[in-house]
């Protein structure tokens, strides 16, 4: 079993790296695309976790109006 079961820990992890050695290398306009891109998908990535956990808090523990 791999030890990152995430399907979205391997693109995440990717970027970060290449944008360096792209930088690096010289390559500044890569290095700027694959900066950009690592740092949509960190985003989006905090956007959905922030998401999923409200849908399970909201989910698992609803709020009984009806005590007030």
């Amino acid at each position: 079993m791999s030890p990152h079961p995430q399907p979205w820990h391997k693109p995440l992890s990717v970027f970060p790296p290449q944008s360096r050695n792209s930088g690096q290398q010289g390559d500044m306009d890569g290095a700027r695309r694959l900066g950009r891109m690592a740092r949509l998908l960190s985003i989006v990535s905090i956007i959905l976790g922030t998401i999923i956990i409200v849908l399970y808090i909201s989910l698992m523990h609803p709020i009984n109006l009806g005590a007030m």
